[in-house]
């Protein structure tokens, strides 16, 4: 998680990415947050799903749900990831806990 808190700091200065949209995406791609803008929901999505993971236990799912629904698709990396870190006895970070309210409330989804 620390990378994403330092990662728009040194995307801002190294690489002079001046869009706060962008630096924001950055901030957000590893837990989510309540009302992500479409580019912040794409990297996100793109950071769990990327070719050189293999960790997840559905990630063929993920990356087909990341081309048909991408909302669904972000509430059920948040849901998975927040059933991960509970079953390791890890806190999850509270954004992702506030992004997988947010779309459970706005979107109407439930875990069934």
């Amino acid at each position: 998680i620390w990378h994403a808190i330092i990662g728009p700091v040194v995307a801002e200065k190294k690489y002079g990415v001046a869009k706060p949209e962008i630096l924001s995406a950055i901030r957000w791609h590893t837990t989510g947050r309540r009302e992500m803008s479409l580019l912040e929901k794409i990297v996100f999505t793109a950071d769990y799903i990327e070719p050189n993971r293999d960790r997840a236990d559905n990630l063929a799912e993920m990356r087909h749900l990341a081309f048909q629904d991408l909302d669904f698709c972000v509430y059920r990396i948040t849901a998975d990831t927040l059933r991960y870190l509970a079953s390791k006895q890890i806190r999850a970070d509270q954004k992702t806990e506030e992004c997988y309210q947010w779309l459970k409330e706005v979107k109407k989804y439930d875990d069934k």
